[in-house]
């Protein structure tokens, strides 16, 4: 860690225990907070609140635009998530579509 990295820390330290809030400081941080799921847990979220099947590039951009760093919305996770049983998903036309199917709904 360089001397400026190290510098910036602790004065981001200090203010915190000055009980400035680091989104006050750094409200690209924010959206961390407001966030609470990440990950898998994001999207089953997302393909929950949905009212049909996403497509890859739909689910894509709806993760980015809760968290902009999240890699959870790659192809390989996806698939993994499927083979898991967490996500339904089947291609057409294509395209994967992604869906999530509640326990009762699929009795």
């Amino acid at each position: 860690m360089n001397g400026v990295a190290s510098m910036q820390g602790e004065a981001e330290l200090n203010n915190e225990a000055a009980g400035v809030p680091l989104s006050a400081i750094r409200p690209e941080m924010n959206w961390m907070s407001e966030s609470k799921k990440v990950g898998p847990a994001l999207v089953v979220s997302i393909l929950r609140e949905a009212k049909s099947p996403l497509t890859t590039k739909e689910l894509s951009v709806e993760v980015h635009r809760r968290v902009p760093r999240c890699v959870s919305d790659n192809i390989v996770v996806l698939n993994l998530m499927r083979i898991r049983g967490t996500i339904k998903g089947k291609r057409i036309e294509g395209s994967w579509v992604w869906w999530v199917e509640d326990k009762e709904e699929s009795k």
